[in-house]
């Protein structure tokens, strides 16, 4: 069975995210997000590398 981790990220300064939220998510197998070309940015920036799967909350549907 897998895990769901949910991890905060910062709106607006990329600096303000924790350590454990970038443990998490170097360590997720894929993360959900609303808008890859913002997530892409923080992921980028702490060279993270793993899939993006977006995530609508209007429509409560996952696509890759």
């Amino acid at each position: 069975m897998g895990i769901l981790s949910i991890v905060a990220t910062p709106i607006g300064n990329l600096g303000d995210i924790t350590l454990r939220a970038l443990d998490t998510l170097k360590r997720a197998d894929a993360i959900a997000c609303e808008d890859t070309r913002v997530t892409s940015k923080l992921l980028t920036r702490y060279d993270i590398s793993k899939p993006l799967l977006v995530f609508h909350a209007r429509s409560g549907r996952l696509a890759s």
